[in-house]
């Protein structure tokens, strides 16, 4: 791309501790709902993502994607991480972006209490603790077609989302697929890392935990318990750090860190 911008600073050379970027111009993550219902790369999504680097981007954050894939999902189609067999379609992808000078980013997630696809397939659904029901009074504002997707959301039977509370074997495997997809991320020669945590996704457990311990006078030990998600989530990043060797290229999203 010729550079015409009235902005230099903009258009200059930039960094993220190590990782190196021909400009100061990054596209954020954005569901494009071009992945495949495999989990997989599609000529679309990878067409979607080698125009943008064309356009001259330094750097591309790519799409919320499952650690866990297909649990932990929050789109119908979003791309998987949690097998090696997604490997080759996300190395092509990465050398597409990478052909026309711009670096790339995984953003890796698991969508938690908003893992609409979890829902839909009656998937259980892990969570610190079971949000409590409340009544809606959205439905008035909203079309058919919407109505109709709620109502797809309810799950198979009709009852919404099935959340059961975490336990610490698990929690012990949540911290193992953000590793394993970290590096699966890495054999696909992706320049960095992006841990999502918003939305009240699995990550974003931590924010949570710090204001119920810090603000509410009275916690069960439930609660208190949850300690053990904070220490997980000190774990993941160093594991993430370990195994990767990309310290440089490690975001975390909604949270003020930057590795």
């Amino acid at each position: 791309m010729k550079n015409t911008t009235k902005r230099p600073l903009l258009s200059s050379p930039g960094s993220i501790g190590n990782l190196k970027l021909k400009n100061r111009m990054v596209m954020a993550a954005m569901g494009s709902n071009f992945a495949g219902k495999d989990g997989k790369t599609t000529e679309q999504l990878e067409a979607y993502y080698e125009e943008r680097s064309r356009g001259g981007l330094g750097l591309i954050i790519l799409e919320t994607s499952a650690v866990s894939w297909p649990a932990g999902a929050s789109m119908p189609f979003m791309l998987g991480y949690s097998q090696d067999k997604f490997i080759p379609n996300l190395q092509s992808l990465t050398a597409r972006i990478h052909k026309h000078g711009a670096k790339v980013a995984a953003q890796l997630n698991h969508s938690g209490k908003i893992a609409q696809e979890d829902t839909i397939a009656g998937r259980p659904i892990p969570v610190p603790s079971i949000p409590k029901s409340e009544r809606s009074d959205m439905f008035g504002l909203l079309t058919q077609d919407e109505i109709m997707n709620f109502i797809k959301a309810g799950g198979p039977d009709g009852k919404g989302p099935r959340y059961h509370e975490l336990t610490i074997t698990e929690i012990q495997d949540e911290i193992q697929h953000f590793v394993k997809a970290a590096v699966r991320a890495k054999k696909s020669n992706f320049d960095a890392v992006e841990i999502h945590a918003g939305h009240g996704y699995i990550f974003a457990i931590a924010a949570l935990i710090f204001y119920y311990l810090l603000y509410q006078s009275e916690l069960t030990p439930r609660w208190i318990s949850v300690w053990g998600v904070i220490a997980a989530i000190l774990v993941i990043l160093a594991n993430l750090l370990e195994v990767t060797g990309i310290a440089s290229g490690l975001m975390i999203l909604y949270l003020p860190i930057i590795l």
